[in-house]
């Protein structure tokens, strides 16, 4: 019941972003200028270059990240493949179907248990959400974009009752799998390389940002580059809201309102989302044929994988 309660609440929330991605559409959108920018961003290659390596630097940090996680380690390239895989997956369908072929990469390369390779990729899904949420929080004060203190005390109501909702409905015979993986995350989380591990992956949120900042620099806008990251941060937080592939419209709904809201005009803003998201949607593709060439897998292992429930491969 709570389960359903908390997908009926992520659905309204999906399709609200969407109807405010086809108002800023029908108000804003303009191929001559989204051809002009996309133009400038070409001739400009220096900052297509950088955006390129930095955003691949983002998926090496948190293969890495990764890889530190827990005991027993598979090769580096499996890690940041099984990303690789995610991404493409992703950016293909409307459902997340990339988080359960990361997983199945993993668990199979390792032979290990569905739920154990499913607790890091969960575990690291968190710390990703966690980093973010405190790049948009301090950089909503930094940016100089003026926060409630009733509205934040209101999210906090809000995210304690689901907390306690959660643990209403948790049943007893779930109890022994939430202790087992508890006691998998407070190992994982409290070792010498713990810091190391929570500093990559805050890092990569800062290269990924770098994305934005290329197109921007590229279509000569002036916007800060710590603006970027807090822009980034909340928009790719925002996915949790995901109904489309690669997050199509809620991606551009959020970014062009967090754009807006450090003084970047409508009309750009709203293009600034889609340079940015097109340019991802060409990385994942990219990035998917490159896992596919590299760490073959097939269909087949997908359909599967979206079927198990813990056994081992």
């Amino acid at each position: 019941m709570g389960k359903t309660i908390f997908q009926k609440l992520i659905r309204i929330g999906s399709l609200l972003l969407f109807a405010v991605f086809l108002l800023l559409s029908w108000n804003f959108f303009d191929l001559a200028l989204l051809s002009n920018q996309l133009y400038q961003l070409f001739i400009h290659y220096n900052w297509l270059l950088l955006m390129t390596i930095c955003y691949l630097l983002a998926f090496i940090c948190r293969a890495i990240a990764w890889r530190m996680y827990g005991k027993e380690k598979a090769a580096f390239n499996v890690y940041l493949l099984a990303l690789f895989y995610s991404l493409f997956f992703n950016h293909l369908f409307p459902v997340k179907v990339g988080e359960v072929v990361r997983i199945g990469v993993l668990a199979k390369e390792k032979n290990e248990s569905w739920d154990t390779a499913m607790h890091s990729a969960a575990a690291m899904r968190v710390l990703d959400l966690l980093c973010l949420g405190l790049f948009a929080f301090t950089g909503a004060f930094f940016s100089g974009v003026s926060l409630s203190i009733t509205y934040f005390l209101n999210v906090m109501l809000v995210l304690g009752l689901l907390g306690i909702a959660f643990i209403l409905f948790v049943k007893k015979k779930w109890l022994q799998f939430y202790k087992k993986h508890a006691a998998i995350l407070k190992e994982a989380f409290f070792h010498k390389k713990s810091i190391a591990m929570i500093g990559l992956v805050a890092f990569s949120w800062v290269l990924e940002a770098a994305v934005l900042y290329g197109v921007i620099q590229a279509i000569q806008l002036d916007l800060s580059f710590l603006k970027t990251i807090w822009v980034n941060s909340l928009t790719v937080a925002s996915q949790v809201f995901q109904f489309a592939p690669g997050g199509l419209a809620t991606y551009e709904s959020v970014m062009s309102f967090s754009l807006v809201q450090v003084k970047v005009e409508w009309q750009n803003a709203y293009h600034l989302a889609i340079l940015t998201h097109g340019y991802k949607f060409l990385f994942s593709f990219i990035a998917g044929g490159a896992a596919f060439l590299f760490h073959p897998i097939s269909l087949s292992s997908v359909s599967l994988w979206r079927k198990k429930k813990g056994e081992k491969l």
